[in-house]
């Protein structure tokens, strides 16, 4: 029988500590969230990144253009993953803002990008090894969208 889940068994203050991580990580933690919001700024590397993913044949065209990008992460988090999540974790029985704030402390950089087009590919490799996802092959075919990222 697998193990308890921590978020099962160790109290809000542990969970907290753990989330929040050591002094030594910190840094490494702002540095993913500055280059996630510097991609929403830059548009043109996001544009590079899908064209890449486009010629590799694991994007149609046409390729969305950074006003639709935004449209479809607002989308997306209001009717699919705030949703999915919500029911997720109600059925567990943990509380949905107290996992939210532990993912903002745990990753800052993957609450601010929910398309994971901004984000370095660890860390869109280290959201799958976290999360559930339901098209992780999907997921896991883009999570290389260029190799200077």
């Amino acid at each position: 029988m697998p193990a308890e889940a921590p978020r099962l068994r160790e109290s809000t203050l542990q969970l907290l500590r753990r989330a929040v991580g050591r002094p030594a990580h910190w840094r490494d933690k702002l540095g993913r969230l500055a280059v996630a919001l510097r991609g929403w700024a830059d548009a043109r590397a996001v544009d590079r990144r899908l064209q890449h993913l486009h010629a590799l044949g694991r994007l149609e065209a046409p390729l969305p253009n950074a006003i639709q990008r935004m449209v479809g992460a607002v989308d997306m988090l209001r009717f699919f993953l705030v949703p999915c999540a919500a029911t997720y974790y109600s059925q567990k029985n943990i509380h949905f803002g107290f996992h939210t704030l532990l993912r903002a402390l745990e990753d800052p950089a993957s609450m601010v990008d929910p398309l994971g087009l901004h984000s370095a590919r660890d860390t869109v490799v280290h959201h799958l090894y976290r999360s559930s996802t339901p098209t992780p092959t999907t997921t896991c075919n883009c999570s290389n969208p260029s190799p200077t990222v």
